[in-house]
């Protein structure tokens, strides 16, 4: 808060009260402070954290006129598992089924903290300024298939248009975030432009929120697929309307039934982007393997993002795979975090500022790209949603990316080169 805001805020607050008090007869008695509202639900202290998935849950894509449905069951033999599947069948054709896995959410614990830092110097590398000039996203809608968004946030109030629990259903809406991973990933998407805070690439897109990761940022695919198709459902029939979807999560094993979801989708022209996974530098958590491929990311349907630091230089935990489309920045980013949350969620800024947190991980540069995906799709209200535009999309992103300075791109640690949203939307050639 600035020093001339602070000042606003005490001065506002002693000259209310004067005012109040003149206007109240000394007889009357003052009126009853207003109920505040009770506190949204907290999954993570009434309900048991889900531990995502175990060997024993199968996960169906079916589909019925055209119409996809993702289907979780439990089978204990091959047998039981063919039943489930007979008994699917009957409701439409069985698309893909296959074991339910864990996901989990792809940023890193020990963010970069590089003190001298611009506080958004994301935004200035990756030409967001530029593109602004031609427009702010209005009109686009972007899902965050995360942890949920705290809608509440004031650099986000206004943007989050629609949410959904897949984790806990009925006990939230989406519109909270007991982790801090999903309100980080949906501010450096879509901020506002308000004057506190920061700003995101697309200010004036709006946010959908789709819960699918816990209180401790894992989940299974069963919650992404079902969050994935609910945010790309239009919301004349009850979806989130997205145009865009961020998957800052991933897997280490592909499947299938994530695939097809994502392939239906994208036939209807929305774009999917995805982190492209921190195991660069392997680790325990990387099953010991460095650049361990992390899925949706590794799917030929998506935008896959590796990360940079200041200097446009590979960061140390991004992975360097062929399926890397594209880079953008993703060390020690500030973005909105829950100012609930403690420290160990929303790793604190230097100097701390509450309501907000520095993160490092793809997961920060995927939604760099999906804001200049909505950019684009604002900036082309007119051309056909089909595969052709989320072809388009890509092809422009890639196309316009900025070179590596002593790279011969694309190769596996930045793609096509550096995000620049400035050039990709700057005379378009809207298909």
């Amino acid at each position: 808060m600035t020093v001339r805001k602070l000042w606003r805020t005490l001065a506002l607050g002693v000259f209310g009260v004067v005012a109040l008090a003149a206007c109240v007869p000394v007889s009357q008695s003052p009126a009853p402070p207003p109920t505040a509202p009770p506190p949204p639900p907290n999954p993570c202290a009434s309900v048991p954290a889900q531990s995502g998935a175990n060997g024993t849950d199968y996960v169906a894509v079916t589909n019925d006129g055209g119409k996809l449905g993702v289907h979780k069951f439990h089978a204990g033999s091959a047998a039981e598992r063919d039943q489930h599947l007979a008994e699917l069948s009957k409701g439409g054709t069985v698309v893909s089924v296959a074991p339910d896995q864990t996901v989990r959410a792809a940023a890193i614990t020990d963010p970069l903290a590089l003190p001298d830092n611009p506080v958004q110097w994301g935004i200035y590398d990756a030409q967001f300024p530029d593109a602004w000039t031609v427009t702010k996203g209005a009109g686009v809608r972007i899902a965050i298939v995360d942890s949920g968004v705290q809608a509440d946030h004031e650099d986000l109030a206004g943007q989050v248009v629609a949410g959904k629990d897949f984790v806990t259903p009925g006990v939230t809406d989406g519109l909270t975030d007991f982790y801090g991973h999903g309100t980080h990933v949906a501010g450096i998407a879509a901020a506002l432009e308000n004057g506190v805070g920061g700003v995101g690439g697309a200010p004036e897109a709006q946010l959908v929120s789709a819960r699918v990761l816990n209180c401790s940022g894992s989940g299974s695919l069963f919650n992404v697929e079902q969050g994935v198709l609910w945010a790309a459902t239009p919301v004349a029939q009850g979806g989130g309307g997205a145009q865009v979807v961020n998957l800052s999560l991933g897997a280490f094993s592909d499947d299938p039934n994530l695939d097809a979801v994502i392939a239906n989708i994208e036939t209807r022209g929305i774009v999917v982007v995805a982190a492209a996974g921190n195991c660069g530098g392997g680790g325990p958590a990387c099953q010991n393997v460095v650049n361990e491929p992390l899925y949706p990311a590794a799917d030929s349907h998506v935008i896959a993002v590796a990360s940079v630091d200041q200097g446009d230089t590979r960061s140390s935990f991004s992975n360097a795979n062929p399926y890397v489309d594209i880079a953008a920045p993703g060390g020690s980013i500030v973005s909105t975090c829950p100012v609930s949350l403690p420290a160990t969620k929303c790793t604190p800024t230097e100097p701390p500022v509450p309501g907000y947190s520095l993160k490092s991980g793809t997961s920060m540069s995927a939604p760099f790209v999906s804001a200049a995906a909505a950019l684009l799709a604002a900036a082309c209200p007119g051309s056909p949603r089909n595969q052709g535009w989320v072809d388009f999309v890509e092809n422009r992103l890639k196309a316009t990316a900025r070179n590596v300075q002593g790279q011969t791109l694309p190769n596996a640690t930045y793609g096509a080169g550096i995000l620049d949203a400035g050039a990709a939307v700057t005379n378009a050639p809207c298909p």
